[in-house]
Protein backbone atom coordinates (compact mmCIF):
# COMPACT_ATOMS: atom_id res chain seq x y z
CA UNK A 1 0.00 0.00 0.00
CA UNK A 2 2.35 2.62 -1.22
CA UNK A 3 1.73 6.57 -0.19
CA UNK A 4 0.28 5.58 3.20
CA UNK A 5 2.28 8.19 5.13
CA UNK A 6 4.82 7.61 8.27
CA UNK A 7 2.15 6.66 10.77
CA UNK A 8 0.22 3.96 8.70
CA UNK A 9 3.86 2.52 8.16
CA UNK A 10 5.11 2.49 11.44
CA UNK A 11 2.42 1.13 12.49
CA UNK A 12 1.80 -1.69 9.54
CA UNK A 13 5.43 -2.57 10.75
CA UNK A 14 4.53 -2.62 14.52
CA UNK A 15 2.05 -4.10 15.13
CA UNK A 16 0.37 -5.92 11.56
CA UNK A 17 -2.60 -7.34 13.04
CA UNK A 18 -3.96 -4.01 14.34
CA UNK A 19 -3.19 -2.51 10.98
CA UNK A 20 -5.65 -5.17 9.75
CA UNK A 21 -8.23 -4.20 11.88
CA UNK A 22 -8.32 -0.50 11.33
CA UNK A 23 -8.94 -1.23 7.75
CA UNK A 24 -12.11 -2.42 8.66
CA UNK A 25 -12.96 1.77 10.12
CA UNK A 26 -13.81 4.01 8.04
CA UNK A 27 -11.22 6.50 5.88
CA UNK A 28 -11.36 9.42 8.34
CA UNK A 29 -11.35 6.62 11.65
CA UNK A 30 -8.50 4.83 10.00
CA UNK A 31 -6.17 7.56 9.76
CA UNK A 32 -7.24 9.32 12.91
CA UNK A 33 -6.21 5.57 14.58
CA UNK A 34 -2.74 5.42 12.86
CA UNK A 35 -2.24 8.72 13.98
CA UNK A 36 -3.15 7.60 17.84
CA UNK A 37 -1.22 4.69 17.42
CA UNK A 38 2.06 5.80 16.10
CA UNK A 39 1.78 8.57 19.05
CA UNK A 40 1.63 5.51 21.51
CA UNK A 41 4.47 4.28 20.11
CA UNK A 42 6.66 7.59 20.48
CA UNK A 43 5.40 7.04 23.80
CA UNK A 44 6.15 3.42 24.39
CA UNK A 45 9.89 4.36 23.53
CA UNK A 46 9.92 7.64 25.87
CA UNK A 47 9.26 5.00 28.83
CA UNK A 48 12.10 2.74 27.96
CA UNK A 49 14.17 5.41 28.88
CA UNK A 50 17.00 5.14 30.99
CA UNK A 51 16.72 8.51 32.95
CA UNK A 52 13.00 8.81 34.20
CA UNK A 53 13.46 12.91 33.35
CA UNK A 54 14.40 12.17 29.97
CA UNK A 55 11.03 9.98 29.20
CA UNK A 56 8.96 13.11 31.07
CA UNK A 57 10.67 15.50 28.62
CA UNK A 58 9.09 13.53 25.56
CA UNK A 59 5.88 12.82 27.14
CA UNK A 60 5.79 16.91 27.65
CA UNK A 61 7.23 17.45 23.79
CA UNK A 62 3.95 15.22 22.65
CA UNK A 63 1.56 17.10 25.43
CA UNK A 64 2.62 20.19 23.23
CA UNK A 65 1.68 18.98 20.18
CA UNK A 66 -1.37 17.75 21.49
CA UNK A 67 -2.09 21.48 22.51
CA UNK A 68 -1.06 22.87 19.56
CA UNK A 69 2.91 23.45 19.19
CA UNK A 70 4.11 22.96 15.57
CA UNK A 71 6.80 20.52 15.85
CA UNK A 72 9.27 19.46 12.48
CA UNK A 73 9.04 15.59 12.78
CA UNK A 74 8.04 13.23 10.64
CA UNK A 75 5.08 11.81 12.78
CA UNK A 76 4.45 15.68 14.70
CA UNK A 77 3.74 16.85 12.09
CA UNK A 78 1.02 14.88 10.51
CA UNK A 79 -0.30 15.04 13.69
CA UNK A 80 -0.63 18.50 14.67
CA UNK A 81 -2.43 18.75 11.19
CA UNK A 82 -5.11 16.07 11.86
CA UNK A 83 -5.26 17.75 15.25
CA UNK A 84 -5.79 21.50 13.98
CA UNK A 85 -8.02 20.18 11.40
CA UNK A 86 -10.31 18.00 13.91
CA UNK A 87 -9.34 14.47 11.83
CA UNK A 88 -7.82 13.47 15.36
CA UNK A 89 -9.49 14.96 19.10
CA UNK A 90 -6.75 16.05 20.96
CA UNK A 91 -8.42 14.54 23.96
CA UNK A 92 -7.15 11.08 22.76
CA UNK A 93 -3.59 12.38 22.63
CA UNK A 94 -4.05 14.02 25.75
CA UNK A 95 -5.17 10.97 27.31
CA UNK A 96 -2.28 9.29 26.36
CA UNK A 97 0.12 11.93 27.72
CA UNK A 98 -1.62 11.65 30.88
CA UNK A 99 -1.31 8.07 31.07
CA UNK A 100 2.39 8.24 29.62
CA UNK A 101 3.13 10.48 32.48
CA UNK A 102 1.45 8.31 35.47
CA UNK A 103 3.32 5.05 33.36
CA UNK A 104 6.69 6.91 34.01
CA UNK A 105 5.69 7.70 37.80
CA UNK A 106 4.49 4.22 38.80
CA UNK A 107 6.54 2.61 36.53
CA UNK A 108 3.09 0.45 35.19
CA UNK A 109 3.58 1.05 31.07
CA UNK A 110 0.12 -1.20 31.15
CA UNK A 111 -1.22 2.19 31.98
CA UNK A 112 -0.14 3.41 28.74
CA UNK A 113 -1.82 -0.02 27.09
CA UNK A 114 -5.15 0.66 28.73
CA UNK A 115 -4.87 4.60 27.22
CA UNK A 116 -4.62 3.37 23.79
CA UNK A 117 -8.11 1.37 23.88
CA UNK A 118 -9.62 4.50 25.14
CA UNK A 119 -8.29 6.69 22.95
CA UNK A 120 -9.36 4.37 20.04
CA UNK A 121 -13.14 4.38 21.42
CA UNK A 122 -12.57 8.06 21.41
CA UNK A 123 -11.47 8.35 17.73
CA UNK A 124 -13.87 5.60 16.70
CA UNK A 125 -17.34 7.88 18.87
CA UNK A 126 -17.82 4.64 21.26
CA UNK A 127 -20.02 5.36 24.38
CA UNK A 128 -18.23 5.35 27.40
CA UNK A 129 -18.48 2.55 28.82
CA UNK A 130 -17.32 0.76 26.12
CA UNK A 131 -14.59 2.86 25.78
CA UNK A 132 -13.66 2.03 29.17
CA UNK A 133 -14.25 -1.77 28.33
CA UNK A 134 -11.98 -1.71 25.34
CA UNK A 135 -9.06 0.41 27.55
CA UNK A 136 -9.29 -2.69 30.14
CA UNK A 137 -9.03 -4.99 27.58
CA UNK A 138 -6.22 -3.53 25.54
CA UNK A 139 -4.52 -3.51 28.82
CA UNK A 140 -4.44 -6.57 29.87
CA UNK A 141 -3.80 -7.61 25.49
CA UNK A 142 -1.42 -5.13 25.02
CA UNK A 143 1.03 -6.00 28.25
CA UNK A 144 3.20 -9.52 28.32
CA UNK A 145 1.59 -10.53 25.06
CA UNK A 146 -2.02 -12.20 23.78
CA UNK A 147 -3.32 -14.04 26.30
CA UNK A 148 -5.17 -17.34 25.33
CA UNK A 149 -8.97 -16.43 23.98
CA UNK A 150 -10.42 -19.24 26.59
CA UNK A 151 -8.54 -16.80 29.52
CA UNK A 152 -10.86 -13.98 28.71
CA UNK A 153 -12.31 -11.73 31.03
CA UNK A 154 -15.86 -12.78 29.16
CA UNK A 155 -17.35 -9.95 31.66
CA UNK A 156 -15.42 -7.15 30.35
CA UNK A 157 -16.10 -7.77 26.73
CA UNK A 158 -18.59 -5.75 24.83
CA UNK A 159 -21.85 -7.12 24.73
CA UNK A 160 -22.13 -6.38 21.25
CA UNK A 161 -19.22 -7.80 19.84
CA UNK A 162 -20.26 -10.90 17.76
CA UNK A 163 -19.85 -14.24 19.37
CA UNK A 164 -17.27 -15.27 16.66
CA UNK A 165 -15.11 -11.89 17.97
CA UNK A 166 -15.02 -13.37 21.61
CA UNK A 167 -13.68 -16.60 20.32
CA UNK A 168 -10.96 -15.20 17.92
CA UNK A 169 -7.20 -16.41 18.26
CA UNK A 170 -6.50 -12.85 17.06
CA UNK A 171 -8.59 -11.16 20.13
CA UNK A 172 -7.39 -7.22 19.97
CA UNK A 173 -7.86 -7.91 15.77
CA UNK A 174 -11.41 -9.51 17.05
CA UNK A 175 -12.44 -6.49 19.29
CA UNK A 176 -11.68 -3.36 17.09
CA UNK A 177 -13.01 -4.97 14.30
CA UNK A 178 -16.17 -5.54 16.02
CA UNK A 179 -16.65 -2.04 17.55
CA UNK A 180 -16.22 -0.89 14.33
CA UNK A 181 -18.43 -3.03 12.68
CA UNK A 182 -20.97 -1.80 15.47
CA UNK A 183 -20.15 1.68 14.66
CA UNK A 184 -20.07 1.46 10.79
Amino acid sequence: MPGLGAAAERVRARDPALFFASLFAPAPAREAMWLVHAVHGELLRALGVSQPLIGAMRVEWWREVAEGATKRHELATPVGEALAAGRVPARAVLMLCDAADEAIEEERPAMLWRALGLAFGTVLGVEAPVGERLGALWESLGVGGVPAASRWPRAALPAALPAAAKRSRMPRVAILVGVVRRRA
